[in-house]
């Protein structure tokens, strides 16, 4: 079992960082402003956001819960556009 950390995000991941900063842009939400509330911390959030790093399920949960919508959601809306780009 792999145990080196949270790794560089797939396709999937991507369309949750791209999620999760369409809300943070509806909801006027700052990474600082999701750092404090989550306690994810912003350089976290910054590679996220980036696409340089995938969120745990625990992150995805609190920066759902935070944003006032279902993780399962920000899920299957990733896993939509990851079929749909497929083809």
């Amino acid at each position: 079992m792999d145990r080196s950390g949270p790794r560089s995000p797939g396709r999937v991941g991507m369309e949750v960082a791209a999620s999760v900063r369409a809300l943070m842009g509806r909801k006027r939400v700052t990474q600082a402003d999701l750092a404090r509330a989550t306690g994810i911390s912003q350089s976290v959030l910054s590679r996220v956001l980036a696409d340089q790093r995938d969120l745990s399920v625990d992150e995805l949960h609190l920066i759902a819960q935070y944003l006032g919508v279902d993780a399962g959601r920000i899920i299957d809306n990733a896993m939509q556009h990851t079929i749909l780009a497929d083809g």
